[in-house]
């Protein structure tokens, strides 16, 4: 039938249990969701004595147990809350010696009352309890709920100009005062060790979303997020990355572990072995924000180091002055003699791109590209298939 939903009986079904059909036509093609039944009725399994909740769609309920039935009339012991959006109801029972109707019958002036009371009570409750809640107690409940989410700068090869990968940014949506600046809250979540579970949450949800596109991504298709000194040197770190990479569908990306130097980083035999391991397990190991940091030449010695990725601050200094790109001139020498790929951060400007053109720089990113972009917008930009024009002067 023509119906978005649908409630399935067990004797019409492969498996002979009951479904819930969702339908809807995109773009010319019909597309269909089915919904098996334990999903439902996990939903419908509220933790309230004496009261069973049951889906109505149409005709048609399925309860928390049993086969799909044809739905009874209901009684005015018998409640139902309809869907706004959906065809579909919700239909439970009043609890025992409950009925809505008797109760504002009888004490309507007291329910009113109480809920007023209640309702003003719950208020000042909530202003008196969140005025004393701190900083990192807010941080905390924000990981905890997901609100922050990857953001993903794209990276464009300098040689083909098409999108060869990404880098997972943290963005926190605040649901009362809208997106907060990283700045604000990265600093916050390194001294009070809440950086962990933080990039923790970013590995999920980026690998969860890139499973959901994977066959857009192309071969060796860069995936990077940064990680602190001290989420480097826990004794979970290095099984942890094994998880990541095999959360992954897609197994040929290039997973890369960017170390960031906000924090010094202490080069020891643990992290030359963990670091080194990761390598030996195919991540790519990179340098972020490489010059600007707690860096230091050892840590191109001793560790096996993939890219280092120029800071924007050295590549905001490209302009006319020959003595401008000095600095500059001396890192790129120091990458080619040590064969280690560069990353060029915050590319805003034709003649910053000549200049990283001229030197052969492998990959690119900044705005003079992409900006960084929520997952949905990633999806557009890798629906049309971008080949960026690099031109050098």
């Amino acid at each position: 039938p023509e119906a978005p939903l649908l409630l399935v009986p067990s004797k019409s079904t492969v498996n002979g249990l009951p479904v819930l059909l969702y339908q809807t036509n995109h773009a010319g093609s019909r597309i269909m969701v089915s919904i098996s039944d334990s999903h439902i009725r996990d939903a419908l399994n509220m933790p309230l004595r004496g009261v069973a909740y049951s889906l109505l769609v149409g005709n048609r309920r399925l309860g928390q147990s049993g086969d799909v039935l044809t739905a009874a009339h209901s009684n005015n012991d018998v409640l139902t809350v309809k869907d706004v959006d959906y065809a579909f109801a919700i239909q439970f029972n009043a609890p025992p010696l409950f009925s809505l109707t008797r109760l504002f019958d009888q004490a309507g002036g007291v329910v009113l009352f109480l809920l007023l009371v209640s309702s003003l009570s719950a208020y000042l409750l909530q202003r008196y309890l969140s005025k004393d809640i701190s900083p990192e107690e807010s941080l905390r409940t924000a990981i905890y709920r997901n609100e922050i989410i990857p953001y993903y700068q794209p990276v464009v090869s300098g040689k083909e100009g098409t999108l060869r990968g990404v880098e997972v940014l943290a963005r926190w949506k605040h649901p009362q005062s809208g997106f907060i600046s990283p700045s604000s809250f990265i600093p916050l979540a390194e001294k009070t060790g809440l950086i962990i579970p933080l990039t923790q949450s970013l590995m999920r949800q980026a690998a969860t979303q890139m499973n959901a596109i994977s066959t857009l991504l192309p071969e060796g298709f860069h995936v990077g997020i940064n990680f602190s000194a001290s989420h480097i040197v826990a004794s979970t770190f290095f099984e942890e990355c094994l998880n990541y990479k095999r959360s992954f569908v897609q197994q040929d990306l290039n997973l890369v572990v960017e170390v960031t130097e906000r924090e010094p980083l202490h080069v020891d035999e643990h992290l030359v072995k963990t670091l080194n391991g990761l390598h030996n397990k195919g991540f790519a190991i990179a340098l972020d924000d490489f010059g600007t940091g707690y860096s230091g030449l050892s840590y191109l010695q001793d560790l096996h180091i993939d890219y280092i990725k120029i800071d924007q601050s050295f590549v905001a200094r490209v302009n006319a002055n020959e003595d401008s790109t000095l600095i500059l001139d001396s890192v790129l020498e120091l990458a080619k003699k040590l064969s280690i790929r560069i990353v060029a951060e915050g590319v805003e400007t034709q003649e910053q791109l000549d200049y990283l053109m001229r030197n052969n720089i492998t990959f690119l990113q900044g705005y003079f590209f992409y900006k960084p972009v929520p997952f949905k917008e990633l999806i557009k930009i890798l629906l049309s298939k971008p080949k960026v024009k690099v031109r050098v002067e």
